[in-house]
């Protein structure tokens, strides 16, 4: 495990997603995943959880960087920019990096739905 300041990686995830479930569920709304340089490991994190089915009715991941963009593109679920955002993540110790890509990524989205008030 990555050691965080006083907690884990994984337990920071387990933060991030019970808020982030707690928040769909009570709203009534869906959360749809298109991972590529994490590798699923966003889902996996998720549906580590129980209950998930409630918010997540799919994820997509897609390896390649050309199909990611394509597959995205193609099913018009994201904006152009959101698109061109998917890049190639830096060297590096690839566990470490996925972990870290996605806890920033459920950290985003984390915010964003405290702002949907």
């Amino acid at each position: 495990m990555c050691e965080s300041g006083d907690t884990t990686v994984e337990d920071d995830f387990i933060v991030i997603i019970k808020a982030i479930s707690d928040t769909l569920v009570t709203r009534g709304k869906t959360l749809a995943l298109a991972e590529s340089c994490t590798g699923g490991y966003i889902a996996n994190a998720i549906t580590n959880l129980p209950g998930t089915s409630r918010f997540l009715p799919w994820e997509l991941s897609v390896i390649q960087q050309k199909q990611s963009r394509q597959c995205l593109a193609s099913v018009q679920i994201c904006s152009k920019d959101t698109v061109r955002s998917v890049r190639r993540p830096p060297p590096g110790d690839r566990q470490e990096i996925k972990r870290q890509a996605s806890l920033e990524a459920l950290r985003f989205l984390e915010g964003v739905l405290n702002s949907w008030t």
